[in-house]
């Protein structure tokens, strides 16, 4: 069965974005300071050459994607298509066609669990990225469906924010550390969910 990776970005205070996220400010408040280790600022190098080699080695194995409502509503405008070019399975309670754009299908599903098991189908035996929100990933560690965690903590207290890991009906889950990169912006944690 593929796997499910979620994988994020996030501050060294548990936030991965910022407050007040809105159509104009699609990572909140600051969140964008979060993605600046690959998406650098006007006038700043592009990513590093470390940095951009463990994103695109992920990304090989990825086949298809899973977001959150409110990633679709405020992230769409700025990407114009889904976010990377796989089958994208957007969680939400409202039932709409599916969505094709130039690089892949947006499909709206209804639930964590449903979206999930559509993605792995699209899949083909590859894995799954699951890439948020902090809601949808919450909502997927808690019910199990999580494989592995790749976190990129970057070096920044954002203090407000959605928070990952912040669901109270969580159980204890015991992680695998399988591997920790440092590099000059940020470190890439892997962990892999013990079952």
């Amino acid at each position: 069965m593929p796997e499910v990776i979620l994988s994020m970005s996030m501050s060294l205070d548990g936030y991965v974005c910022g407050p007040d996220v809105n159509e104009e400010q699609a990572m909140g408040r600051g969140g964008e300071r979060l993605h600046r280790w690959i998406f650098p600022e006007p006038g700043v190098d592009g990513p590093r050459q470390e940095d951009a080699e463990i994103v695109l080695e992920a990304m090989h194995r990825v086949r298809a994607v899973v977001i959150g409502r409110r990633m679709f509503d405020v992230g769409y405008q700025h990407w114009k298509d889904t976010p990377h070019p796989l089958p994208t399975f957007v969680v939400t309670h409202e039932r709409r066609a599916p969505r094709e754009e130039k690089s892949a299908t947006f499909h709206f599903v209804e639930g964590v669990e449903e979206a999930i098991a559509d993605a792995r189908l699209a899949a083909h035996g590859k894995e799954v990225l699951l890439m948020g929100g902090p809601d949808i990933a919450n909502q997927a560690l808690a019910a199990g469906l999580v494989d592995e965690i790749h976190l990129q903590v970057v070096p920044v207290l954002l203090g407000n924010g959605g928070r990952l890991f912040d669901d109270p009906t969580q159980r204890m889950v015991e992680l695998e550390q399988v591997g920790a990169v440092k590099t000059q912006e940020v470190v890439h944690l892997h962990y892999r969910v013990k079952r």
